[in-house]
Formats: structure tokens, C-alpha cells, sequence
């Protein structure tokens, strides 16, 4: 089974809802294997490690009971970030167990303000237009913003 992790010495970041019924497995062992684990850095700050699943709303029930499990089991050795799009997906007892923070889309001046500064740190020519068409067709998602310039930089190059 492949997936992808996104890690710093800070935090490690999974995607497991991308392996469909396969999203339990990877939720029981490998995130209980994070938690087990000893910290890195034995000067750390924190003696716990952060790990961030994003489209947690994705996941299956099976995979929220156990995430539910793990929650439990690990408080002092792991410390879990949920990011999902609905929160009613969540099955109330992983959510009985989060403190719920709404982080709301960005306003459309907000987005292109940050596909203007992207876009000048990577030496490339952007108008205020374009930047607010991609804002508005992404629909304030900024991920998706980001991406949609990524790759109108890389269609530009192609083309020159």
C-alpha cells in the first residue's frame, strides 16, 4: 500500500482517506506506530508528536472508530490535527474528543493578495486580473488557487 506523508521535525501529515477501504489499516497502525515511538529530539519542548490528517472527513466510520481508539490510548505521547471540508461527517465521538476551530475561506482579496506574493517570490509576471480570475474559479479555496497558478506558471514556460 503506497500513500503519501508529508513530514518536518515538527509534525507528520497523512492522506489516508486516498486508500478507500484500506483507510483503517493505516489509521491503526501506522499512526498508533508514530504514537509509540520515542520524541526525536530529547530537548523538545513537548514530549509528544503532532500528526495532521487532512480530509479526515473522508475517512471511513471503521477508520474514525479506530482513530477514536487511538485518540484515547495516545493523549500523552501524540497530539492529532484534523482538517476536513463537513463537519457532520465526523462521527461524534472522534468529535467529542476535538476542539473544533472553523477556519473560514479566505476573501477573494485575501487570495489574490497571496497569489500576487507567491508569484513575485517565484520571479513571475502576474497581473491583479488573472490572479482575481483564478481566485474566483477556485472558489476562495487556496490550495486550489495555489495549485491552478502552479500550474499556469508551468503552462507559460512550456509555451516560451
Amino acid at each position: 500500500m503506497n500513500f503519501s506523508v508529508v513530514s518536518s521535525n515538527f509534525h507528520m501529515e497523512l492522506n489516508p482517506s486516498d486508500l478507500g477501504m484500506y483507510d483503517r489499516v493505516i489509521v491503526q497502525d501506522v499512526i498508533k506506530g508514530i504514537a509509540q515511538t520515542q520524541q526525536i529530539d530529547a530537548n523538545a519542548r513537548h514530549q509528544f508528536k503532532i500528526v495532521v490528517i487532512d480530509k479526515a472527513d473522508e475517512l471511513t466510520r471503521e477508520a474514525q472508530a479506530a482513530l477514536r481508539r487511538t485518540m484515547e490510548k495516545y493523549t500523552s505521547s501524540m497530539r492529532l490535527i484534523l482538517c476536513c471540508n463537513t463537519l457532520s461527517k465526523i462521527i461524534p465521538p472522534v468529535r467529542s474528543r476535538c476542539l473544533l476551530i472553523r477556519v473560514p475561506r479566505p476573501e477573494i482579496e485575501e487570495t489574490v493578495g497571496a497569489l500576487l506574493n507567491v508569484a513575485s517570490k517565484e520571479n513571475f509576471q502576474l497581473s491583479k486580473q488573472l490572479a482575481a480570475d483564478i481566485a474566483e474559479h477556485s472558489e476562495r479555496n487556496m490550495r486550489a488557487s495555489l495549485l491552478a497558478l502552479e500550474t499556469t506558471a508551468t503552462q507559460r514556460h512550456v509555451n516560451e
